[in-house]
């Protein structure tokens, strides 16, 4: 674009794969491009170098990213590109183990959590109690690498690949919270917990409470995440965190297309989101 001539915000999206119809992103995309706002799209593939024209994007936003494609994309924030989420946060995600020590530390609970190097290294830690196993790359799609045993049997064969993480069993109310944050609102979606095949996938709206929008916030600054989602299981002794995913997928939340296109825009526009 020549020097002298006006435009309108320019948001950029990096994303892992291409957006399917009727989804968030895809609505997201035909929502600020109807406002309308310069829109594109590029799907980064590994180390590979990243088109010029991001440079010059007011704002970049990203979803679904590999942890090489994210290293790669250190570039734009490394030369004052504003990205949304922050590519040094995301990264953090993907070591949820890392990301577990950084929410104890201030102090948000989250389950009891110890590594494993093998299955049979796990199989000997959790020694026939209720355990949840989690593969410890965060970057792996949500429901993957995730295997609970509420009835003390775990498999006698690995479910996915090594290394594993071993959380305790948390005794809840037989429901997750999902919240699912833009900026300081959160929204909440109610899932059976732990997830049974017949219910896979159901879940219903609900008004998230003071405590858990207080809770879900702490999350985000301890994270220093703007748009993501936090499981919350109700335990004996209260919330429990088990789960944090950047800019999750909003299936079946109301308003959320509007509320994330509110947020990107601001930012895009150099105002405050809040």
């Amino acid at each position: 674009m020549s020097q002298g001539v006006e435009h309108g915000p320019r948001i950029a999206f990096l994303l892992g794969k291409p957006p399917r119809d009727a989804t968030v992103i895809s609505d997201l995309l035909e929502f600020l491009r109807a406002i309308p706002i310069e829109v594109r799209v590029h799907l980064p593939k590994g180390d590979e170098p990243l088109p010029p024209w991001l440079f010059d994007s007011d704002l970049v936003a990203q979803r679904g990213l590999g942890i090489r494609e994210l290293t790669s994309a250190l570039r734009l924030e490394a030369v004052g590109v504003r990205c949304c989420n922050r590519i040094a946060a995301t990264i953090t995600l993907c070591d949820r183990e890392a990301t577990g020590r950084k929410l104890a530390a201030v102090g948000i609970p989250v389950p009891a959590t110890r590594a494993a190097a093998s299955w049979p290294e796990l199989l000997a830690l959790a020694d026939g109690r209720p355990i949840a196993v989690k593969t410890a790359d965060g970057s792996i799609g949500r429901g993957l690498g995730v295997a609970i045993a509420a009835d003390e049997r775990l498999p006698a064969r690995e479910p996915f690949a090594a290394p594993f993480l071993a959380q305790d069993y948390i005794l809840s109310d037989g429901q997750v919270y999902k919240l699912c944050i833009v900026g300081r609102q959160a929204l909440g979606l109610l899932k059976s917990w732990p997830p049974r095949p017949a219910a896979d996938g159901a879940a219903s709206p609900f008004p998230v409470d003071a405590e858990l929008t207080e809770l879900s916030r702490r999350v985000g600054s301890a994270l220093d995440l703007e748009i993501y989602g936090v499981d919350v299981l109700i335990g004996p002794n209260g919330p429990v965190i088990v789960d944090v995913n950047p800019f999750s997928g909003f299936r079946g939340v109301p308003g959320a297309v509007r509320l994330i296109a509110r947020h990107l825009t601001a930012i895009a526009s150099g105002q405050d989101p809040a």
